[in-house]
């Protein structure tokens, strides 16, 4: 699966960030949080929209329009590293559970703000070829002038 947000839709987000090994970390200073649809990826290619109807996750082109059904969140976090290069990160699964973690915690995510992400393990108790990826974040909210 690709983490390239280009791959969605063309536009001119950077390039996202990569977790390959366990310890890799991220910190990035945050210009922009919007909230982007959850796509299914096939080959490393971007497909159907995700929704959840009768509490199943269900591509777009599988929906029941007779029945009710709610898009599958997401966030889109664009910045840049502490070197100044240009970077995205979409928050959703795994990530996006950490990161509302640290929100609760009483962190903020906005921009002027710093977020750190860390791939710290893999979920014992996942199932299948490829287990889930678990993460720790930690936020920083924007200096404000008082």
């Amino acid at each position: 699966m690709s983490d390239d947000i280009n791959e969605l839709g063309g536009s001119n987000i950077p390039k996202g960030v990569q977790f390959p090994s366990i310890g890799t970390k991220h910190v990035i200073l945050v210009e922009e949080v919007k909230k982007v649809p959850v796509r299914e990826f096939i080959a490393g290619k971007p497909a159907d929209q995700l929704f959840f109807q009768n509490r199943k996750k269900v591509r777009q082109s599988d929906l029941n329009l007779q029945l009710p059904f709610e898009a599958i969140p997401a966030w889109l976090v664009v910045g840049q590293l502490k070197d100044g290069t240009p970077v995205s990160l979409r928050l959703e699964s795994e990530r996006l559970k950490a990161t509302k973690k640290a929100i609760r915690d009483g962190g903020r995510l906005a921009a002027g703000g710093m977020i750190a992400i860390e791939y710290v393990s893999d979920d014992p108790d996942s199932t299948g070829p490829f287990p889930k990826k678990l993460y720790a974040v930690q936020l920083k909210g924007p200096k404000t002038d008082a």
